[in-house]
Parts: structure tokens; C-alpha cells; sequence
């Protein structure tokens, strides 16, 4: 693999800065770790009914998101700016396993483009149901299709792990054309392990194709939501159903915009406005900056919904109950006790 390397000059990240970010890291991932079982319990056990499969569409999503930034932190993800390319340390460096860090960091992507599907059948299940299209709510809620989308996420981890195999070679190769203008930064390539991605067809397609149909056809599924809830010809539902199918869709909506102005948009502003030098810096701190985006799209869900807020008081009102610290409350024990 051929990489036609130019100098830029560069000022990466010192070492008190990756020193904070690491601890930062550590904190987050595993707060997030217990938030996630936590939600996870939540949505499953105080769901309505009426949402049916979507709460496991839900969870899906956020554990998809939980693992991806929880992988990308495993070695301590350093992007290289201009150069597109990314030093692996973390668990990479601990185990003296440079090939470790590009099966990380694919298998980090691969649940990215899990999450990228499972939002596309989360807008999909949302327009069906608020729309009355009963087969295709029936479909989704078959185990066929749930398990079909297991093996689809399972292969897509499998994909990436076989485009792992020649990056040793590659990584090897980056090093060794890496410019030599500036010693402490050819020093530092050459010390640490470097995440090569090797383009493909496949991530090409992904991208360029399956990615933006996505996003059109959440646009279009948000339209017609919004559409069948103001037309008078919209399915006799009860106003109370109504209401939290348009909750639904509204919180899914508001959960992509998030991601666009909290990851998206700061990292299009690195690239097309940020000065190369300072890049590798500012993608630094976008990255962990990022770890917080499943803390927030929990956080969210749970705050949102008045079936989950309701959990979550049970659910403390419950260990105040079980701790003896607040005896009048019995009644909230009853109600906890029914989310398990």
C-alpha cells in the first residue's frame, strides 16, 4: 500500500493532556457501563404495551453506541489529522499487540454501522405503527427479522475483522514513509502502533450509498408521521395512544439531530476549518467529547418518557425503602416492585 506522504507540520496532544483524557476515559466508560444495564432494565420493564419490539430496537441502539465508544476508548483512539490515519496505545500498548488495535477500531465501526441500521428500522417501525401498516409491524415484531438483523450485525463484525488481516504490513509500511522533517514527531510514529485503514469497496458503498438512503428514508418516515397525525383520514387510535407514538417519533428525531450538532458538525469544522497543525488536537478533543453522546441519548430516554421517569422514581424509591430510611413509603415500594 503506496501512501505518498507530504509534511505537515503537526503538534499532537501532550502527555498531561492524554494523562487527563485517559482518566476522563475511565470515569465515563464505566459510569456508562452500569447506566446502560440500568436503562436497559428500564426500558424493557416499564414499556407500554403499545410500544411493542421498538424498546429492544431502542436498547440495541444505545448498547450499539455504549460498545462503540467503549471500544474506541480501549486504545486511547489518536487521530493523526492530516495524515487520516490513528495511533493505537491503551490495551494495544499493554498487551504489546499493535495488530489489536485495527481489529479495536474496525469492530468499533462495525457497530457504528449496527447503530446506522438498527435507526433505520427504529424510524421504519415508528411510521408503520403510527401509520396502522400492521404486516410490516408484524414483520419487524417477528423473530425471523430479529434474528435475521442479529446475523447482520454479525457479519458485519466479521467483515471487519478479515480487512485486519494486512495491516501489519501496512502500518509498517506508513512508518517507514512517514516524513522525516520533524524528528519528534517521526520518533513518536515510529514508537507507537499505528491504525492503518486500507480503503475498501464495501466502506465506499456504505458511506456513500447506504448511509445518506438512511437518512432520506428517515426524513421521509419523520413526514409521514407528522402527516398521518394531522390528517383527519389518520387511523382511529385513542388520542392518548396518538400522543405517545408522536413522543416517539419526536425523540428519535431530536436524538439524530443531536448527533449531527455534537459529533457531525464539530468534526466537518476540524476538517474544512481547523488549521492541519492543530488538528490532530481539536479531533482529540471531539473524540472524548463524544464518549458523553450515549451518556446523553440515555439520559434522554429516560427523562422523556413519563413511563420511564416513573421507573426511575420506583426504582430509588425502592432502595430508599429497602435501606429503612424513609418508612412511609410503602406505596412506592408496590410500584417498584412492578418494573421487575
Amino acid at each position: 500500500m503506496q501512501f505518498n506522504l507530504t509534511y505537515i507540520p503537526m503538534i499532537l496532544p501532550s502527555e498531561r493532556l492524554r494523562t487527563i483524557a485517559c482518566v476522563y476515559a475511565w470515569i465515563v466508560h464505566i459510569f456508562n457501563a452500569g447506566y446502560m444495564i440500568f436503562t436497559i432494565n428500564i426500558v424493557i420493564y416499564c414499556s407500554p404495551s403499545k410500544v411493542g419490539v421498538y424498546k429492544y430496537y431502542v436498547v440495541w441502539s444505545n448498547f450499539c453506541l455504549t460498545i462503540m465508544m467503549m471500544l474506541f476508548a480501549s486504545y486511547e483512539i489518536e487521530m493523526l489529522g492530516y495524515y487520516k490515519q490513528a495511533v493505537a496505545r491503551g490495551v494495544v500498548e499493554f498487551f504489546n499487540m499493535p495488530q489489536l488495535g485495527i481489529v479495536l477500531q474496525n469492530i468499533a465501526y462495525a457497530f457504528f454501522e449496527s447503530n446506522v441500521v438498527i435507526v433505520l428500522c427504529r424510524f421504519v417501525y415508528r411510521w408503520a405503527q403510527a401509520t396502522s401498516k400492521e404486516r410490516i409491524v408484524n414483520f419487524m415484531s417477528g423473530q425471523w427479522f430479529l434474528l435475521l438483523l442479529i446475523l447482520l450485525c454479525s457479519a458485519l463484525i466479521c467483515k471487519t475483522i478479515s480487512l485486519s488481516f494486512n495491516h501489519q504490513a501496512n502500518s509498517e509500511a506508513f512508518k517507514k514513509e512517514f516524513p522525516s522533517d520533524d524528528p519528534v514527531l517521526k520518533a513518536y510514529i515510529m514508537e507507537h502502533a499505528i491504525n492503518v485503514v486500507e480503503p475498501n469497496q464495501f466502506d465506499f458503498i456504505f458511506q456513500q450509498v447506504v448511509f445518506p438512503c438512511v437518512i432520506l428514508a428517515g426524513t421521509f418516515c419523520t413526514i409521514q408521521c407528522y402527516r398521518m397525525q394531522c390528517s383527519p383520514l389518520a387511523p382511529r387510535l385513542s388520542h392518548t395512544t396518538r400522543q405517545m407514538y408522536k413522543l416517539l417519533i419526536n425523540v428519535l428525531v431530536f436524538e439524530q439531530l443531536y448527533v449531527v450538532f455534537y459529533c457531525i458538525i464539530p468534526f466537518m469544522f476540524t476538517k474544512y476549518f481547523i488549521p492541519p497543525k492543530y488538528a490532530a488536537i481539536a479531533e482529540f478533543i471531539i473524540l472524548r467529547a463524544c464518549y458523553l453522546y450515549p451518556t446523553f441519548v440515555m439520559t434522554f430516554t429516560l427523562a422523556f418518557y413519563r413511563q420511564y421517569r416513573s421507573g426511575v422514581v420506583s426504582f430509588f424509591g425502592r432502595i430508599r425503602v429497602s435501606n429503612s430510611l424513609v418508612p412511609s413509603v410503602s406505596s412506592h415500594h408496590d410500584l417498584a416492585m412492578s418494573i421487575y
